[in-house]
């Protein structure tokens, strides 16, 4: 159904020269990797409600 996706990994130049700009950017690929993982899952919520699932608390947007 889903491929999963692995967590980003810091680049070695941010770790090689304590870059703050780096760090950031990796804190912003891995605020929208969580974004995306938490997605999926309301995805999959959304689909067992299609289902008949009842009382699911699914995220509407």
């Amino acid at each position: 159904m889903f491929e999963q996706e692995r967590k980003p990994l810091p680049d070695i130049a941010i770790l090689q020269q304590n870059s703050e700009e780096g760090y950031r950017q990796h804190q912003r690929n891995k605020d929208e990797w969580g974004q995306r993982g938490w997605d999926r899952l309301n995805d999959v919520c959304l689909w067992f409600e299609e289902q008949g699932v009842k009382a699911l608390p699914c995220k509407r947007d």
